[in-house]
């Protein structure tokens, strides 16, 4: 089952961020991240992948067909509305002034198709 996720990097006036497909709960793509995405050119080359299917232990990212492109967002908050319209469980943001990264919890994949919406990736993957 897939757990989706955004993958975001804070900048000064703006938030851009990636859309995952694949294994975003914080267990597994927690480590990720921290161990081969911990520097702001690191994840600004990541985020710029748009759309990623998923992302290896070791890194290695595999792309989804259709790109959805980089999204962007003046507050953090106006990241969870986007978060939605792919059925992200996980927004993921880098804090460059923290050197970390923090993670915040949305719907769970239940609770979504309870609500009846249409996923925007069903039957391409």
């Amino acid at each position: 089952m897939a757990t989706h996720a955004l993958i975001a990097l804070r900048s000064h006036s703006s938030f851009h961020a990636a859309y995952l497909h694949f294994d975003g709960s914080p267990e597994k793509l927690g480590p990720i991240l921290k161990a081969h995405f911990n520097t702001v050119g690191k994840i600004r080359e990541l985020i710029q992948l748009g759309a990623i299917k998923s992302i290896a232990q070791d890194g290695e990212k595999t792309l989804l067909d259709d790109n959805v492109g980089l999204m962007e967002a003046d507050t953090e908050k106006k990241l969870f509305p986007k978060a939605k319209e792919f059925w992200a469980q996980y927004v993921f943001v880098y804090e460059p002034a923290l050197k970390n990264w923090k993670v915040h919890q949305l719907a769970t994949l239940e609770e979504y198709e309870r609500s009846g919406t249409k996923h925007p990736y069903e039957g391409l993957v």
